[in-house]
């Protein structure tokens, strides 16, 4: 087969290409340039400001587009299989694929026959609820009504929600939000839009599958940042990743990542551009600012939302307790070794079996309280993490915010060392830990053992919500400092505050497995017991035994 001239800055952009071309895959321009010219000639903007105007492609719509459909296999079908596109809200990601759809049920040449387009296909948008649904297909059956070119040729049926080709017994269907409709069906391409919203996977699997007996199939994805940080989304994105930076080997696979920097203030507005590739044309960069700047002006349920959509960063809360923005202000880097001879208070979280435990260590002041953190994990834990695709845990290990234990569970005796050790350097008053899981004995072999200042910390709204208010107070007037610790900068951004009652009393507690706060429950448990035991007054657990009933 004689194969079309290569354009090189095409074949260089992702380290996937090169192994393409090893496999026989090639470029045609002239492919991608079909698939261009269809929606700048071919479709009509239906809403919005551009009503009427031909769809004129952003940079970064077109690119996509090209490599999706110019790039070919050695038996001219095209060498991606399935696309990712991780992008903030308003940028346009919907409707541009919403126009895939309809180019490849009308247009795209069949590669057996390309003077005519592949027949009886079967495309199908994968909603994730009846509202979104509902958008996937307006959106479809506007562009086909709009536009001239395809209003004569399709057909839209709006109780099946369906837009139907006669030419060729073909259609664009969208699925209601149940994995059964998905079953036997012989799909030739797969819309999923929001997929960070999918919260069942079993219709994405089902449809996932269901192409198997077409040339070319094609799945396309679309999502921003969701806030379960163990679920379908998270793992196609880590997925993704891999593939982008080499790590996984799959041509086949094609995505696009944008999300600002989870460090930079959020009305930055380069942090804002690299997030939003449609700033200034689908988004005002004016009206963007004045968001964050509201939001930073709100609350933490405000910038945790703004991060999400606009920055297109995951939050572990959607209504958090204390935003990392608002935490960093009083962060600032100090010694230990300034802290000796300096009463402080201890707090503790054991682990549940394989999950972090940590410590912290609480020194108060008249102008600035310090707080320092230990953060221990299982080995096992750590390289899941690395498998997934995420690098972050290991990160922190190797910097030396966390310590990697041996082996499957939480290493107690470990902890309980490092206890010791840190009692003999600092001036420890007394240690609150977690009455939860092994709380109790831990605090026996202490206390007993050890000769330790060791008490229970309850973790409901009784006992959290003084220390919490206090935490909360520090915070604010930028008087909690805890060195920029970045592992309990995230398990603060984390963080709910639960609360209950006609007093509104809080409790802390988490939206998902996946989004950690022990490092928040550990500074709880110290501020619990530094604000119930002033400097210099004995408590019961210094003078008396403790007896496990």
């Amino acid at each position: 087969m004689k194969h079309p001239p290569a354009d090189e800055s095409i074949l260089h952009v992702t380290p996937q290409d090169d192994t393409a071309r090893a496999h026989g895959c090639y470029w045609d321009e002239q492919y991608a340039d079909h698939a261009v010219t269809f929606f700048e000639r071919g479709l009509i903007h239906a809403t919005g400001k551009w009503a009427g105007d031909p769809f004129t492609l952003q940079p970064w719509q077109r690119d996509l587009t090209r490599r999706i459909f110019g790039w070919r296999r050695d038996d001219g079908t095209r060498r991606h299989r399935s696309a990712f596109l991780f992008v903030p809200k308003k940028n346009g990601k919907t409707t541009w694929s919403t126009g895939l759809a309809l180019y490849q049920l009308t247009a795209e040449p069949d590669p057996t026959d390309p003077t005519r387009t592949e027949q009886a296909a079967e495309l199908y948008g994968a909603s994730t609820s009846r509202e979104n649904g509902s958008i996937l297909y307006r959106e479809a059956a506007k562009l086909a009504r709009t536009s001239p070119a395809l209003k004569p040729i399709l057909r839209s049926i709006d109780h099946t929600r369906r837009v139907v080709y006669d030419r060729t017994s073909s259609f664009l269907r969208v699925l209601p939000h149940k994995h059964g409709t998905a079953e036997g069906l012989i799909a030739s391409g797969i819309y999923v839009d929001e997929i960070h919203a999918m919260k069942d996977r079993r219709l994405y699997d089902a449809l996932r599958y269901s192409g198997a007996a077409r040339a070319q199939p094609l799945t396309i994805e679309t999502t921003t940042a969701g806030v379960d940080a163990d679920s379908l989304w998270r793992e196609r994105y880590n997925y993704t990743r891999r593939v982008i930076t080499g790590e996984i080997e799959d041509i086949s696979h094609i995505g696009l990542i944008y999300e600002g920097d989870p460090a930079a203030d959020i009305d930055d507005i380069d942090n804002l551009r690299q997030a939003n590739p449609s700033l200034d044309v689908t988004i005002n960069s004016g009206t963007i600012l004045a968001d964050a700047r509201q939001a930073l002006a709100g609350s933490a349920a405000d910038i945790a939302s703004f991060r999400r959509y606009r920055l297109n960063l995951p939050v572990g809360a959607a209504e958090g307790w204390i935003a990392p923005e608002v935490w960093d202000r009083g962060q600032q880097p100090f010694e230990l070794a300034e802290m000796h001879g300096r009463p402080c208070y201890a707090g503790l979280d054991l682990g549940k079996v394989s999950d972090f435990s940590a410590l912290c260590l609480l020194w108060p002041g008249d102008d600035q309280w310090r707080a320092a953190f230990w953060f221990w994990l299982p080995s096992a834990e750590i390289e899941a993490k690395t498998r997934g695709g995420d690098h972050t845990y290991a990160a922190w290990r190797d910097a030396g915010h966390l310590t990697q234990t041996d082996g499957e569970t939480t290493d107690h005796h470990r902890i309980r060392a490092k206890i010791n050790e840190l009692a003999k350097q600092f001036n420890i008053k007394c240690i609150g830990i977690d009455r939860n899981f092994d709380g109790w004995q831990f605090t026996d072999d202490l206390f007993n053992i050890d000769g330790l200042p060791a008490t229970g910390a309850g973790q409901g709204w009784v006992t959290q919500d003084v220390p919490m208010q206090r935490i909360e107070a520090l915070v604010k007037e930028q008087r909690l400092n805890a060195a920029g610790n970045p592992i309990m900068r995230w398990m603060v951004g984390n963080a709910i505050a639960h609360r209950k009652g006609p007093n509104e009393n809080m409790s802390v507690t988490k939206p998902d497995r996946a989004s950690k706060i022990d490092g928040v429950d550990a500074l709880i448990n110290a501020m619990y017991v530094a604000e119930s035991r002033p400097e210099g007054v004995e408590t019961y657990y210094e003078t008396s035994p403790l007896v496990i009933v």
